[in-house]
C-alpha cells in the first residue's frame, strides 16, 4: 500500500490528503458536538420547583425560599454547548408563562476532554398555571437529542461524501491524459 502511494504523483497525494483530513474533520466535529455524552436514566435527574423567571435566555426558575436565588437551565446536552446554542425555548415562547409554578427536571454534564458546561441542563420540564399547561419530558428530551446526533450524522455524510466525489472527478479531469496533439 505504501508502494502505491509512493508512486502516485504529488497532485494525487495532495488530493488525498484533502479527503484524508476533510473527513477526518468531520468525525471529530461530530464526536466533539454529539449530545447527550452523559445522559442520565430518568432516576438519576435532580429536580428544582420555582417560579419561571425572565433572563433573556432560555428557562430560569427563581427559588420560593429564596427569591433572590435565580437558576439557569440549558439545553446544548454537550460540553461545548455555547450560551447561544443552549437556550431552551425563545422569550416569545415564554412569556406567556413567566411567574407560573415550574418543576425542572435537570442533570449537570460530565467534563469531556477537560472541558465543562456549568449549566443545568434541562430534561424535563412542568409549567401550571398559564392559559396552556406545559410539559417536556424525559422520553421527548431523550428522543429529541437523538435526532439531532442522527441529523448531524447524515448532514455530515452526505457533504463529506459529495466533497469526495468532487475532488476525485476533479482530480479525473485535471489529470486526464492529453488524447491528441494540436498540429
Amino acid at each position: 500500500m505504501l508502494k502505491k502511494f509512493k508512486e502516485k504523483s504529488a497532485s494525487q497525494k495532495f488530493d488525498m490528503f484533502l479527503n484524508v483530513s476533510f473527513v477526518s474533520f468531520f468525525i471529530v466535529l461530530n464526536f466533539l458536538e454529539w449530545q447527550g455524552r452523559g445522559f442520565p436514566q430518568e432516576s438519576e435527574l435532580q429536580y428544582t420547583e420555582g417560579l419561571v423567571t425572565d433572563t433573556g435566555f432560555s428557562i430560569a426558575l427563581q427559588s420560593i425560599e429564596n427569591p433572590k436565588k435565580v437558576t439557569l437551565y440549558g439545553c446544548s446536552y454537550n460540553v461545548f454547548g455555547f450560551i447561544n446554542s443552549g437556550s431552551c425555548m425563545g422569550p416569545t415562547y415564554l412569556e406567556p408563562r413567566l411567574g407560573k409554578y415550574a418543576r425542572v427536571g435537570w442533570y449537570h454534564q460530565p467534563n469531556f476532554l477537560g472541558a465543562s458546561n456549568k449549566l443545568p441542563q434541562l430534561v424535563s420540564l412542568d409549567i401550571e398555571g398559564a392559559e396552556e399547561d406545559l410539559q417536556i419530558t424525559y422520553k421527548d428530551t431523550k428522543s429529541l437529542i437523538f435526532d439531532q446526533n442522527m441529523i448531524r450524522v447524515l448532514t455530515t455524510s452526505i457533504f463529506g461524501f459529495g466533497f469526495i466525489l468532487f475532488m476525485t472527478k476533479l482530480n479525473n479531469l485535471i489529470n486526464r491524459p492529453i488524447l491528441y496533439k494540436e498540429k
